[in-house]
């Protein structure tokens, strides 16, 4: 009876977790049940237990059938067993989110070899009746379990330094194709000075930095879009189409958006007037100069339709 009390204990300490998770058991039966012969009784429970456990704990239960725990050798310690269960369970690596990205050599490091190793000498050591070494060497395959774990969570964040840094040149490369420099400046500055911190730190292996910068890279170019400079000319339309003069001029949005500013491009383009001391007077086809407002670049005639970058705020 001792014998058979020992047993179940050891079943519902160790697997007590995998029978109460089941989910499609049968609703409980009212019906009489009728009690196997005293022959059969720890057969039956060995066999109930062992069919709602994991395959990789079978081998370790079906040593425990032979342990009698009224012999001094077999007292066990149960903390013993239920570390060489541990290690018994963990026959494959763990998934890990993202583990797929990586070599097969990473996932199958030597961490994780010596798991193996370890653990199969604290089952050996287990069947041979030396329990505490079996649990040495299943407290050892755990702690390289771990450490297999920890060295693939650290490939993995290199991997993700690695690549946030690619994306962040990336995208700091389309913006000096489309002159971001000059249509984006404090952006453009703010992304490159990113882009350099996040190399600084990859190299000096501070991935997590390296990740942050890389994102400020990501963040300061969010608002950067495919937009031409400024106009540095403009040519003056008829007045009966646009009311085109110096006031409603400086009022367009790729001007100066402000019509008061029209002194700036009066002065500017004074000389070039059949009138030079009559500012109301400008005639259509007039190529104006456009002064630079607040030290935006410039560049080109303007072009209706063209998307023009915005003008930069006041300093």
């Amino acid at each position: 009876m001792k014998r058979i009390c020992f047993l179940i204990t050891i079943i519902l300490l160790v697997g007590g977790v995998f029978l109460f998770a089941q989910t499609d058991l049968d609703e409980p039966s009212f019906e009489e049940v009728q009690e196997p012969p005293a022959s059969e009784t720890v057969f039956f429970v060995q066999s109930e237990a062992q069919s709602a456990l994991p395959e990789a704990v079978s081998p370790v239960l079906d040593i425990l059938w032979n342990v009698d725990p009224s012999r001094p050798s077999d007292n066990l310690e149960l903390t013993s067993i239920v570390t060489l269960v541990q290690a018994a369970v963990s026959d494959t690596p763990q998934p890990i989110e993202g583990a797929s990205s990586l070599p097969p050599g990473v996932l199958n490091n030597p961490y994780y070899k010596e798991s193996l190793r370890y653990k199969a000498l604290a089952e050996d050591a287990f069947e041979y009746g030396d329990y505490d070494a079996a649990a040495t060497y299943a407290a050892e395959a755990l702690k390289n379990a771990q450490l297999s774990d920890d060295y693939i969570a650290l490939q993995l964040t290199i991997k993700s330094a690695k690549d946030a840094l690619a994306t962040a040149k990336t995208r700091l490369d389309w913006a000096t194709s489309i002159g971001a420099e000059k249509t984006y400046p404090k952006q453009y500055a703010a992304a490159q000075t990113a882009y350099g911190e996040a190399e600084t730190a990859l190299t000096e292996e501070r991935w997590q930095d390296s990740l942050a910068a890389s994102q400020r890279v990501i963040d300061a170019l969010a608002s950067v879009q495919q937009l031409a400079p400024l106009p540095a000319r403009y040519s003056v339309r008829p007045w009966a189409q646009t009311k085109d003069c110096f006031w409603n001029i400086a009022g367009y949005s790729f001007v100066y958006a402000d019509p008061t500013k029209w002194r700036l491009l009066y002065e500017k383009n004074r000389a070039k007037l059949r009138q030079p001391d009559n500012p109301n007077l400008i005639h259509p086809g007039l190529v104006l100069e456009i002064p630079s407002l607040y030290g935006e670049i410039r560049d080109g005639m303007w072009v209706s339709g063209r998307a023009y970058a915005p003008l930069p705020k006041a300093k």
